[in-house]
């Protein structure tokens, strides 16, 4: 449809023969499971009236390659990308925004994940090999690679990613 706020849970469960999904621009939530086991999903455009990303929204999509979360989301559910096995890159822009624990748990090709201002990660939202991957841009400047997440959890960086006691 042209006009949806939202999408039910497991509207598209197991759609093997998914591969590309354009989603409307009047849509607030992604509700959990809703492209669970969509195995063949390779591209998906998060619009940025999404303000939520239920939880397996997107899991064990195998041929997913990259993501963008908007700003305008406010919280990525409870292992939201999953198993997504061929997820190379993650970008999670800036906003005031919740990561839950194992939303991108056993996304093993994981190359590059950049994360901005404001973005509140669960301490096991990644795997712990992934962790070293994730660089830190404050707003409106350049990358900051002296600042790892584990420094980011250790010393509870303001603005940045945080761990569960933040």
């Amino acid at each position: 449809p042209d006009a949806a706020d939202y999408i039910d849970p497991y509207a598209f469960w197991n759609c093997d023969a998914l591969r590309k999904v354009r989603l409307p621009n009047t849509l607030s939530f992604i509700m959990s499971n809703t492209f669970w086991g969509c195995t063949a999903l390779e591209e998906i455009t998060i619009p940025a009236s999404v303000i939520k990303i239920g939880a397996d929204a997107f899991s064990c999509c195998e041929n997913l390659k990259q993501v963008e979360i908007p700003g305008e989301v406010r919280k990525v559910g409870e292992g939201a990308f999953r198993n997504c096995r061929n997820l190379t890159s993650v970008v999670i822009h800036a906003g005031d925004k919740q990561i839950e624990k194992y939303a991108f748990r056993g996304c093993h090709e994981l190359k590059h994940i950049t994360i901005s201002d404001g973005v509140k990660c669960d301490q096991y939202a990644f795997e712990a090999e992934q962790t070293a991957l994730i660089q830190y841009f404050p707003e409106g400047e350049e990358p900051r690679p002296d600042v790892s997440v584990a420094d980011a959890f250790m010393n509870q960086l303001k603005c940045t990613v945080c761990g569960q006691s933040a």
